[in-house]
């Protein structure tokens, strides 16, 4: 079976196999966090305002929590710098729901941003900087 590009994100780096319980025909894959990426969950309408001011990398958003999870470098979780109410670092003890590529809006979970280049490859290299997250979520919430 041939891995779409939002498969390959989600592909054990150990293992090879990607370790994702799937519904059939779903939106959503519920994916593990702390193999291939971590996540700073966002509280809105804080992680609108990072957004906005133009944070680089893939983010994930999930109405009905009103939250936003930015994947970041796997190893964010150890030392994430910033504490606000609401808001966690997410490592390897979580999951997350992480839509399939074609799932840009709403309803449900859906891709604000898409770590994609040109060509429509992963680039895992585009994750969200954890040092300019941790900068404009001080900025923005100050």
């Amino acid at each position: 079976m041939k891995r779409r590009p939002a498969d390959e994100l989600l592909v054990d780096a150990d293992s090879g196999r990607t370790p994702v319980m799937r519904e059939p025909k779903s939106r959503i894959n519920v994916s593990p966090v702390g193999r291939n990426f971590d996540v700073v969950k966002v509280p809105s309408p804080l992680g609108r305002l990072v957004i906005e001011a133009g944070i680089g990398g893939p983010v994930i958003n999930e109405p009905a929590g009103l939250v936003y999870f930015f994947l970041v470098p796997v190893g964010t979780s150890n030392a994430w710098p910033v504490a606000a109410e609401g808001m966690q670092c997410l490592g390897d003890t979580s999951y997350i729901p992480v839509p399939v590529r074609e799932v840009l809006a709403p309803p449900g979970p859906h891709w604000l941003q898409w770590p994609i280049d040109p060509d429509r490859r992963v680039d895992r290299d585009r994750l969200v900087d954890p040092d300019r997250l941790a900068e404009l979520l001080c900025t923005v919430d100050a």
